[in-house]
């Protein structure tokens, strides 16, 4: 056998392994589904293992993670849109990495304020990197040209009026003087 040979085989029982391994770290409801499947299907290879676990604990996430991300609108901060979108970015692509850089630029420009997608969106980025740098810069633009108050600006109240130590006309004093 050759050296590629032996690598291989290495490669191919670490591959092996990796079920049980994984089955290792398996708690509560996780680990009661696992003794269950082991019962029927035995661990079996890598994929077949995954496939099932992705089955049972993963579907519903990548349709909330999915839906969540449709839905998603900068409400707060621009900082905070970001992170958020990542978050949901990240967790639909590790269910289908087939969705491309179009399609979460689209998504990102939909779901920024009008004030700065529209400004963005004129700009044509085909890349998040892209989008996200234009919508910073927009932000920065927006942030400069909002009227600042000074606190230079006081306002003064008007003087009180004098007081008059002479009584009215009539005689009387208020019983305030």
């Amino acid at each position: 056998m050759n050296l590629y040979g032996f690598y291989l085989g290495e490669i191919l029982d670490c591959y092996s392994m990796w079920p049980t391994i994984a089955s290792l770290h398996m708690d509560d409801k996780a680990a009661k589904w696992l003794k269950v499947y082991k019962l029927k299907n035995g661990l079996g290879d890598w994929s077949t293992f995954m496939t099932a676990v992705e089955n049972k604990f993963g579907d519903n996430d990548y349709r909330e993670s999915l839906t969540l991300l449709l839905e998603l609108q900068q409400v707060n901060t621009l900082d905070q849109y970001i992170s958020s979108f990542e978050d949901l970015q990240y967790q639909v692509t590790m269910h289908n990495s087939e969705l491309g850089e179009l399609f979460f630029t689209t998504q990102f420009l939909k779901g920024l304020k009008p004030e700065i997608g529209s400004v963005v969106q004129a700009q044509v980025p085909d890349t998040m990197t892209r989008a996200i740098l234009l919508a910073k810069i927009q932000q920065q633009v927006q942030d400069k040209s909002k009227p600042r108050w000074h606190k230079s600006l006081t306002v003064t109240k008007p003087s009180a009026p004098s007081l008059k130590s002479e009584p009215r006309a009539n005689g009387q004093t208020s019983p305030l003087w």
